[in-house]
């Protein structure tokens, strides 16, 4: 599928965060996070591959390493191979985060 609408595949569920894949090919892989107010993805990490975060709707708290910051629309970051990482979603709105992975862990 080499087209995709983020506005269109945003989707939320109450029981847990949700990931929708929009696009991907052998080497690479895009996401969308869609997390509701308190909603989280609990620390992790990945051996092979690098994974961005870019803020599309409200307010992310990242956690990157041993460190962790609130990003807005518009920010972005990093973890690399190896590297723990975690998303919550701290604010009182729905939050859109835009997920990007290479290679394709999957």
């Amino acid at each position: 599928m080499p087209f995709s609408s983020i506005n269109d595949r945003m989707q939320f569920s109450t029981e847990k965060y949700q990931k929708v894949n929009l696009i991907a090919t052998d080497r690479s892989m895009l996401d969308i996070y869609c997390l509701l107010p308190g909603q989280k993805q609990d620390l992790h990490a990945h051996q092979g591959n690098d994974k961005y975060y870019v803020v599309w709707r409200g307010e992310a708290e990242v956690t990157i390493g041993n460190e962790t910051r609130r990003l807005e629309p518009g920010d972005v970051a990093v973890a690399g191979p190896g590297e723990p990482h975690a998303i919550a979603n701290p604010a009182q709105r729905p939050l859109v985060v835009l997920v990007f992975q290479a290679p394709n862990p999957f």
